[in-house]
């Protein structure tokens, strides 16, 4: 009776961190998909971005170099101009990522450890 209690709560315990887990996963890809739509909302509307983006696409294979470069320039200037947002987009998809990660491991380890004990 006391065993069964004690694996109770157990398993209380590892819902809760799984819970709590998903929540943080969750945010922060809510965070990194605000921000992935802020860039490219930035780019629609930065200076010569889009012009750039079109020539290069329309450019005939073999004669694109010009347009490829113009386009290189742009986007270094657009990266320059939101350096701090890329950044906190990057680190926010790498801890997205890893908490996606973690969850998906722990949810299949409990799965794993349930199968076994049937």
């Amino acid at each position: 009776m006391e065993e069964q209690k004690d694996k109770e709560r157990k398993g209380n315990k590892e819902y809760k961190k799984l819970k709590k887990m998903f929540k943080k996963a969750y945010k922060a890809t809510v965070k990194e998909n605000q921000l992935d739509a802020f860039i490219e909302n930035a780019k629609k509307n930065f200076p010569g971005y889009t012009d750039a983006n079109k020539a290069y696409r329309e450019a005939p294979n073999g004669a694109d170099a010009i347009q490829y470069a113009a386009l290189n320039r742009v986007e270094a200037d657009f990266t320059e101009a939101y350096a701090e947002q890329i950044n906190e987009q990057h680190k926010l998809g790498r801890k997205a990522s890893g908490l996606r990660i973690s969850f998906e491991n722990r949810l299949f380890k409990a799965g794993k450890e349930k199968s076994e004990e049937e």
